[in-house]
């Protein structure tokens, strides 16, 4: 496979209609919107460890296995109702660390032959408490860190 073709512009995405959705049970695949409480998602995908062996003429390079994807989203916090997101996951987390959860997110938003980013095997790893500078006139946030070992790229049917 080659890439073809010249950047046109128009063509570039950003995050302005973005969907993003957390599955709390994953063996139901019931995700459910949180995208108006997301303000970022940040992805380091399973890099490969290699280690590097010298012999007096060349250096060898060895390949391990692609470490697990992580996704860390910053969300919104509230105390406006025991459903909010800050409340659901918090307990989650501190009933069953290392609970099955999912992310999934669309950056070109809901539409058909969109791309959607979705974790397999996702484990909810952490989750931080709120905290803020003092005079820092930003919303407060808290963090969730999901571990996966897949992310898949799909296009929206419908």
């Amino acid at each position: 496979m080659a890439i073809t073709g010249t950047f046109v512009a128009g063509e570039e995405q950003n995050f302005n209609d973005v969907k993003v959705e957390i599955d709390q049970t994953p063996a139901a695949s019931s995700f459910i919107d949180i995208t108006s409480w997301v303000s970022n998602i940040q992805v380091t995908h399973g890099a490969v460890p290699t280690t590097q062996f010298n012999t007096y003429t060349v250096p060898i390079n060895y390949i391990g296995e692609q470490d697990a994807s992580t996704v860390v989203l910053t969300i919104v916090y509230t105390e406006d109702a025991l459903t909010d997101p800050w409340r659901e996951i918090i307990d989650d987390f501190n009933a069953s660390p290392g609970l099955l959860y999912d992310v999934q997110w669309e950056p070109a938003g809901a539409g058909i032959g969109n791309y959607i980013y979705t974790t397999s095997g996702g484990r909810m790893t952490n989750v931080t408490y709120p905290t803020q500078p003092a005079g820092d006139g930003a919303p407060v946030t808290f963090d969730v860190t999901i571990v996966c070992s897949t992310i898949t790229v799909s296009t929206q049917a419908v």
